[in-house]
């Protein structure tokens, strides 16, 4: 798996944290890379690949439908756009003509591919979906619409019997910030 540089505790921190835990000269020779969200883009990634002494910084579409380098072949996940770019070595080049290697990623977990991780969600959408369940302790992960690049963890919670005062349902959403890297 790749490293999706985000902002919760269960993924990397950032790249520089990441290559602290290993040989820092094996990394300036390059063609490591990660995937984070992207700044310009909220909802969308950014491959950053060290190459040459220096980083490359490649934009990936995502939707809810695909994943896809704007205008490239497209994919069902990241995970399966950058695997096929690990596979198939000089596919991915710089407007020049410049290859483009990924060859080592930086290892960690990608949540956009776990069944709880719901990316572009609203809050009242996170809500329904939640509520309509009504199984106390149900969750999931979001995408923040209010500090894009942070994740808000929404759960179902209530009484004993996982209903509010007034019968119904509540959700609680807690958000990562991503600077600490803590809840608030």
């Amino acid at each position: 798996m790749l490293c999706i540089f985000s902002y919760a505790h269960w993924l990397c921190i950032c790249l520089l944290e990441k290559c602290l835990f290993m040989s820092f000269d094996r990394f300036l020779m390059g063609c490591f890379f990660l995937a984070r969200p992207s700044k310009s883009n909220p909802g969308d990634f950014t491959l950053s690949v060290r190459r040459n002494g220096a980083v490359t910084h490649i934009k990936n579409q995502n939707t809810s439908d695909y994943c896809d380098l704007y205008g490239g072949e497209k994919f069902a996940t990241l995970t399966e756009l950058v695997q096929y770019y690990m596979e198939h070595h000089g596919q991915l080049q710089e407007k020049n003509g410049d290859v483009i290697e990924l060859k080592y990623p930086l290892n960690c977990a990608d949540p956009t591919s776990e069944k709880w991780f719901h990316g572009h969600l609203s809050g009242k959408e996170a809500e329904k979906l939640l509520t309509d369940k009504t199984k106390y302790g149900s969750f999931l992960v979001r995408d923040s619409q209010s500090h894009p690049g942070d994740f808000v963890l929404s759960v179902c919670t209530g009484d004993d019997k996982g209903e509010s005062n007034d019968g119904e349902s509540k959700v609680t959403h807690v958000m990562h910030d991503s600077l600490s890297g803590t809840e608030i």
